[in-house]
């Protein structure tokens, strides 16, 4: 898939919210990272989280990806994934982030938007 600019742009607006809340980059695989193009891992609070795209029918999401198992975070393999429209607010994405990094609970209705 190919990402588009403003589509870059969410991405790095999602990684930056990762520094943000504390999160550091990990250099983790960039062999394998650079050979099936996968963004940079980052740690906080021995959890891993990275950023990403998918495409469901024809629509491209964010993907805020997840995992706490550092072996399996070195082969850029991971568990959770939050899936989030492109089109999503800056306020509501960085509300997943604060979800995902625990600084928040997950509502119990979730995604809530």
């Amino acid at each position: 898939m190919q990402v588009t600019q403003s589509t870059e742009e969410k991405l790095r607006q999602l990684e930056e919210l990762f520094v943000k809340y504390g999160a550091v980059p990990a250099e983790l695989n960039p062999k394998h990272r650079d050979e099936i193009e996968q963004r940079t891992i980052f740690s906080r609070n021995g959890s891993f989280f990275r950023a990403g795209t998918a495409e469901f029918d024809g629509k491209e999401f964010l993907l805020l990806s997840n995992i706490d198992d550092p072996k399996f975070a070195a082969l850029g393999i991971m568990e959770d994934v939050d899936v989030l429209p492109l089109d999503l607010e800056p306020e509501r994405i960085e509300k997943a982030v604060r979800y995902a990094f625990g600084i928040e609970p997950y509502p119990e209705k979730y995604p809530d938007y």
